[in-house]
């Protein structure tokens, strides 16, 4: 039984150390843009656009805390140069902030054969491949423009410096 049980352990922990060692690291980021706002009631909001390393390929974070947290999981509406969003729902973290990571692809990692398998998502990730559809990757394809508005239980929350209009968010590419 105690050979079993320590059978059991060293896949446990070998196997761990296999998939941190093969490919269980994120997408490969080429440039990076945050944007920090302030939040009504002193909440902060996060945005981050990531182009990855694979042309044409992007990874968008938001992360939030303000006064809608304290009543579950907070909803994002987004508008990514005209491509709309109604109903995104935020992961709360431990530290009570809630945050999204859309890809615009399935990730990838190398098992320990060196093939190549689908990624296990996060409980914050999402993937939404036409969300990015008319994101700019290039600076000939004009900037990224974000909008969004976070919403939970028929309360909603803007941005408190311009009306409580939507947020808004400017990426312009890095790549010529």
């Amino acid at each position: 039984m105690g050979t079993i049980f320590t059978a059991v352990l060293l896949y446990v922990f070998l196997g761990c150390s296999l998939a941190t060692a093969f490919g269980a690291e994120p997408e490969r980021v080429i440039f990076s843009k945050r944007i920090p706002m302030h939040a009504n009631r002193g909440g902060e909001i996060s945005v981050t656009m990531d182009w990855l390393e694979r042309p044409g390929e992007f990874a968008l974070t938001i992360t939030y805390w303000g006064q809608l947290t304290q009543e579950g999981p907070v909803n994002v509406w987004m508008n990514l140069n005209g491509v709309e969003r109604g109903f995104v729902t935020l992961t709360e973290l431990p530290d009570r902030h809630q945050m999204v990571r859309i890809l615009s692809y399935q990730p990838t990692a190398t098992n320990a054969d060196g093939g190549t398998i689908l990624r296990s998502l996060e409980d914050y990730e999402r993937v939404d491949i036409d969300f990015f559809s008319k994101a700019g990757y290039y600076t000939a394809f004009g900037q990224n423009r974000l909008e969004c508005k976070f919403f939970v239980n028929g309360r909603w929350e803007g941005d408190p410096g311009n009306n409580d209009s939507n947020y808004v968010f400017t990426f312009i590419p890095p790549v010529s």
